[in-house]
């Protein structure tokens, strides 16, 4: 049993009673395409790495030594190339920083997983989870599976962090007589914004206040509070 695009099959051919380095002469699946492969020493391993998946027959038809000596052969295998693991990294995703994120979409039981990636991120979940997101998580996380076979996958996903809204700068209007303002600067970058004041306006001018403590909540467009 091997795992498609590895070069090593797993089948051994092992040569004797000659001169090392052997080659060894192989058909696949009964066709009458010759193939060779030669050794350093007395063993080698055919190259199965370009068939697609499935159960192939190995015969090998002849064996020759470094002094071209050879014999004729007919021994035959079964080996069975196997699909690589296909994992989910999910979707790319744009959140706030502050919020909670969970990376992974879908796997498979007896997969085994590594996760790399940004701030020294490195785990074997299959689903991790980073709470709080920083600005510092932002980039592209890599998954790398293996599954009962020993066959590899990788998928990777991005994230997007959006930084929290900044403290605005808030013009205070002190008019007597219950007239007077705030007047926020709407922040520049991540807009456009909502605003909610603690008296129920909307507006980056809140006029017509009495004198008190306000309180604000500054929402950008991807919805960071």
């Amino acid at each position: 049993m091997m795992c498609m695009g590895t070069p090593n099959s797993g089948l051994t051919f092992t040569g004797s009673g000659g001169a090392a380095p052997y080659t060894f002469t192989y058909t696949v699946g009964g066709q009458p395409t010759l193939y060779t492969v030669s050794s350093t020493g007395n063993t080698a391993s055919p190259d199965l790495s370009a068939f697609p998946p499935g159960t192939y027959v190995i015969d090998i038809t002849n064996i020759s030594d470094v002094t071209l000596a050879s014999q004729n052969l007919n021994v035959t295998w079964n080996i069975s190339v196997m699909p690589p693991p296909t994992p989910n990294a999910g979707s790319d995703q744009t959140i706030c920083e502050g919020s909670v994120l969970t990376l992974g979409g879908s796997g498979q039981p007896g997969w085994t997983y590594t996760w790399n990636g940004p701030n020294g991120l490195i785990s074997p979940m299959a689903f991790p989870i980073i709470n709080p997101v920083t600005l510092n998580s932002g980039g592209v996380y890599n998954l790398m599976v293996v599954d009962q076979y020993g066959c590899i996958g990788q998928d990777n996903v991005s994230i997007t962090v959006i930084p929290l809204p900044s403290e605005p700068f808030i013009a205070i209007d002190s008019a007597l007589c219950n007239n007077g303002a705030l007047t926020m600067a709407e922040p520049s970058n991540y807009g456009p914004y909502a605003v909610l004041w603690s008296n129920g306006a909307t507006a980056f001018i809140n006029s017509g206040v009495p004198a008190g403590v306000y309180t604000y909540q500054l929402i950008n467009s991807y919805g960071c509070t």
